[in-house]
């Protein structure tokens, strides 16, 4: 018995096919391991008002690194991993070899560059990604004190406006409130302090 097992294992070891189906089950299993919330370090970019805040109707929530690198230390805490990773943009597709980073402890890099690459196209964004270990599709409570700014699309409706300056006074009162309007002179937005 002890002798097939071993024969077993060793034409499953010789197996091109399977091996590549068992890569391919792991690394889909790990790559479904962590949640990424996408953010942008600037504020000011007409491209992301037009395609993630509904055609500048939405609004815009600056959030403090500090508050975020806190978080993470309070994580760890609990044995709990929030990495926050600066976005790589790269004209050459990567193939990173998830199997091999997921089985060495030392060697993560073909992972962290499949969390850090995009094409050179979105260069624009000057995306950081968050990401929250082992848990996917999951709201993260990072906390009032976390939120840094709130910014009003230019287009916003005076509805969702004042409904948002009444959360804003409510909950953060601490953080600065901008409305965004179009220039008049250049292709680009102005802002405004507005008084909570």
């Amino acid at each position: 018995m002890e002798q097939r097992a071993r024969q077993r294992i060793a034409e499953l070891r010789n197996d091109h096919d399977y091996q590549e189906q068992k890569k391919h089950e792991f690394v889909e299993h790990n790559r479904n391991t962590f949640g990424v919330c996408s953010l942008c370090a600037s504020y000011d970019n007409l491209l992301l008002w037009a395609h993630y805040s509904y055609n500048h109707t939405g609004f815009c929530v600056g959030l403090s690194v500090d508050s975020l690198h806190n978080i993470s230390v309070s994580l760890a805490h609990n044995n709990e991993l929030l990495d926050l990773h600066r976005v790589r943009y790269r004209s050459r597709l990567l193939n990173p070899n998830f199997f091999k980073s997921m089985i060495s402890l030392e060697d993560t890099r073909h992972v962290q560059a499949f969390i850090e690459t995009k094409s050179r196209d979105w260069k624009y964004e000057q995306e950081w990604r968050l990401v929250f270990w082992h848990h996917v599709n999951e709201a993260m409570p990072l906390g009032h004190v976390a939120i840094r700014e709130v910014i009003l699309g230019c287009r916003i409706s005076s509805i969702d406006r004042d409904r948002i300056l009444d959360l804003c006074r409510e909950h953060v009162p601490h953080a600065r409130v901008l409305q965004a309007g179009k220039s008049e002179t250049r292709f680009s937005l102005d802002f405004t302090s507005v008084e909570l």
